[in-house]
């Protein structure tokens, strides 16, 4: 199944990122540490790729701010193990992108 072109927007006001169509992935950020807590998508929507969307662009965003990732949602683990290459490089400090939660 290949990721729709979702529009994938962060809404640090709400530790989130939201398509327009109700979709989002919420984390917790404790210093330069954000623990991907939650992901979210209508039943209507499921099975379309919005969960990779959203959860392509908060590893993006994450990488680029300098967290550190927690996978702490179920979804984002197995999404990270089928797409080991997004969290084997390391930050550009040298720390480990994905840690355990």
């Amino acid at each position: 199944m290949s990721t729709p072109s979702l529009t994938v927007t962060h809404v640090p006001e709400r530790r989130s990122f939201e398509t327009p169509d109700g979709a989002h992935l919420t984390y917790d950020l404790t210093g330069d540490r954000a623990a991907f807590v939650h992901t979210f998508v209508p039943p209507e929507l499921r099975g379309q790729g919005h969960a990779a969307a959203l959860t392509r662009a908060a590893l993006a965003h994450a990488r680029t701010a300098g967290w550190q990732v927690v996978p702490a949602c179920s979804y984002v683990q197995v999404f990270l193990q089928r797409n080991p290459e997004l969290a084997a490089l390391p930050l550009a400090d040298g720390r480990p992108f994905v840690v355990s939660p």
